[in-house]
């Protein structure tokens, strides 16, 4: 499936760069209040790092687009998981 299918909380993506992270939560700004922008969490599977990017709407969004070799590719696939 597409990045673009609903982000679920336990999912698992590849970053175009080529690491992998599961999303931990989807969370909105307490500021912002219900009607606030989305934002993911998500950590990298490799060293445990966790981090927050929003969901739609800036150009380094879960959702944009990225860059390589002037080609645009999706920033984030998800990765499928096998049933045996």
């Amino acid at each position: 499936g597409s990045s673009r299918s609903q982000l679920r909380v336990g999912s698992r993506y590849r970053h175009w760069k080529g690491d992998e992270y599961v999303v931990v939560a989807i969370a909105r700004f307490e500021e912002d209040g219900d009607g606030g922008p989305l934002h993911v969490v998500y950590k990298n599977e490799k060293d445990g790092k966790t981090w927050v990017r929003p969901v739609f709407s800036t150009p380094n969004s879960w959702f944009a687009v990225a860059h390589r070799d002037d080609v645009e590719i999706e920033r984030f696939t998800e990765i499928e998981e096998t049933k045996p």
